[in-house]
C-alpha cells in the first residue's frame, strides 16, 4: 500500500509538471476528483478487507485524498482544454519616409541630386526615391505641371553640354511617366553649362570641384 501510494505521487507530479500548465482548470478535473476519490476509498475498502477501526479508517480517508489528487490530475492533463498561447506584440509602427522634397509656390525642391551615371543620362537608383517623392507630389495635386530642368557643370563644349542634359532631363521625365504621371503635364528642357548656380572655377583659374558639384543639377519648375 505504501508503495503504491509513493507510485500514484510520482506520477501525479510527473503529470502536474509536464501537462498542467499548458491547460486550464475545468470540468474534466472536477470529474477526475470525484472518481478518483470513489476509487482510491473503495481500492483502499477492498484491500482492507473485513479489518477495521480507526487506523484503517484514516488509511481509506488518505486513499480517497490521494485518488482525489489523482484523478484531478490525469481528468485535467487528459481533456481539460489548452491555454491558448498569448498572442504576439504588434509590430512596431513604422516611420514615415523622410522627406526628400519641398514644394513652394515656383519649384519642387529637391533636398537631394539627382545622380546619373557618369557622361550618361541613365538615372542611379539611389536617386528613385527623390523621384517617387516627386511623383507622390504631382498625384497628390494633379492640376499642376512642371518643367524638368537639367543643368550641368562647364565640362565640355557648350553643344554637348546642352545635348547632355536635355537626354538627362528626358530620363527624369520618363521614369515619372512610367509612375503614372501624365505625359502632358510634363516639359524637358536641358540648359546645359548656361545658368550655373556656382563658379567653376576659383579665382586663380583652378578647378572648383564643389562649384562643379552645384551645377550638376537638375530642377523641377512648377508652369503656371
Amino acid at each position: 500500500m505504501r508503495n503504491g501510494r509513493v507510485l500514484s505521487g510520482a506520477l501525479a507530479v510527473s503529470l502536474l509538471v509536464s501537462g498542467c500548465a499548458a491547460r486550464r482548470w475545468d470540468g474534466c478535473a472536477i470529474a477526475g476528483a470525484v472518481i478518483g476519490t470513489v476509487g482510491g476509498a473503495v481500492a483502499a475498502d477492498q484491500g482492507l478487507g473485513s479489518r477495521r477501526g480507526n487506523e484503517n479508517s484514516a488509511i481509506i480517508a488518505g486513499s480517497a485524498v490521494g485518488g482525489m489528487a489523482l484523478g484531478a490530475i490525469l481528468g485535467h492533463t487528459i481533456c481539460d482544454p489548452r491555454l491558448q498561447p498569448a498572442p504576439p506584440p504588434p509590430a512596431p509602427t513604422p516611420l514615415p519616409p523622410q522627406g526628400k522634397v519641398v514644394v513652394t509656390e515656383e519649384q519642387i525642391v529637391t533636398l537631394e541630386p539627382i545622380y546619373f551615371d557618369f557622361d550618361k543620362a541613365t538615372i542611379k537608383a539611389v536617386s528613385y526615391p527623390v523621384l517617387d517623392q516627386i511623383v507622390r507630389v504631382m498625384t497628390d495635386r494633379p492640376a499642376i505641371e512642371v518643367r524638368v530642368e537639367g543643368h550641368t557643370d562647364s565640362k565640355g563644349t557648350d553643344a554637348y553640354n546642352r545635348r547632355l542634359s536635355q537626354q538627362r532631363a528626358e530620363a527624369v521625365v520618363k521614369y515619372l511617366v512610367t509612375k503614372g504621371v501624365g505625359p502632358a503635364r510634363l516639359e524637358a528642357v536641358g540648359l546645359g553649362e548656361s545658368r550655373p548656380l556656382a563658379a567653376n572655377e576659383n579665382p586663380d583659374g583652378s578647378d572648383n570641384p564643389q562649384g562643379r558639384a552645384k551645377n550638376r543639377r537638375t530642377e523641377f519648375h512648377i508652369m503656371h
